[in-house]
């Protein structure tokens, strides 16, 4: 008869705990950055810093910072000098491929800019709510979608307008 040991529950560690974390690993990566020309190794290890602190305190590494590491190999990733970007049109996503390990990294990038969209609608609609209510409660007159988007129906047209002007 074996007796296990019963799994300890980790719990959560204070708030001012992970800020320190988060930070510290906002300052390994700086340091990562400005290291790297003169010592690519200390990059390395400081990037192993920022990842065990971010274990440690149970901390989500920023997806800035993700892109900044290699999955397999865990070292600090310069593009051009240790790995490799490329657009994909077909796969939608940046591909990273470190030219230390030669692990390739698939970013998508469409969901970003479905996202970033989206905030945009968001943001686009409390403006339209603040243009509705003036300081003297009279609505502002609305432009439909052809006035802003009304262009000439001919070159021709365009330059007549011209060159009226131009006479006046």
């Amino acid at each position: 008869m074996t007796h296990s040991k019963p799994k300890r529950k980790h719990s959560a560690k204070p708030k001012w705990q992970q800020n320190i974390g988060r930070e510290r690993i906002e300052r390994l990566f700086s340091l990562a950055e400005k290291e790297f020309a003169k010592n690519p190794s200390r990059s390395h290890r400081y990037v192993s810093l920022a990842r065990k602190i971010a274990m440690r305190y149970n901390i989500r590494l920023p997806p800035g910072l993700k892109r900044f590491y290699c999955k397999k190999c865990y070292k600090y990733l310069r593009p051009s000098i240790n790995c490799r970007v490329r657009t994909s049109a077909r796969q939608r996503a940046v591909i990273i491929t470190c030219l230390e390990c030669g692990h390739v990294m698939r970013h998508p990038y469409r969901k970003e800019k479905s996202r970033r969209k989206a905030e945009q609608q968001k943001e686009g609609g409390t403006e339209e709510r603040r243009c509705q209510e003036t300081p003297s409660g009279n609505k502002p007159p609305s432009i439909s979608n052809r006035e802003k988007s009304a262009k000439p129906a001919s070159p021709q047209s365009h330059k007549v307008r011209f060159v009226a002007r131009r006479s006046e």
